[in-house]
């Protein structure tokens, strides 16, 4: 299994359990087409590529500066090989900073 921190829109973040990163799965995580925002310690955002096209609720707004992120969200790792792989708990714990209330 795999640790991954999804955080929808307007409830706190929640670390879920997966067994596989295919595509479909994915892409019912964001509510659609997936894009990738890579972040230091090799942890990836995926997130609703339309979202805002889509007029999508507001999610974060710290994370990258000047930009709001909408839509659902869900945060994973990367291997060595570039293939999406669950969170460590290291990177669960600064997840969870990042998405605390400033």
């Amino acid at each position: 299994m795999h640790k991954i921190v999804m955080k929808k829109v307007g409830q706190k973040p929640e670390i879920e359990e997966v067994d596989c990163f295919p595509l479909d799965v994915m892409q019912d995580f964001v509510g659609g087409n997936i894009e990738l925002v890579r972040f230091p310690n090799k942890i990836d955002l995926w997130l609703n590529e339309d979202g805002k096209c889509l007029d999508l609720g507001p999610n974060l707004s710290n994370l990258l500066p000047g930009d709001v992120i909408v839509g659902d969200v869900f945060f994973a790792s990367m291997d060595d090989d570039g293939e999406t792989v669950g969170l460590t708990d290291e990177q669960i714990e600064l997840c969870l900073k990042w998405l605390s209330p400033k």
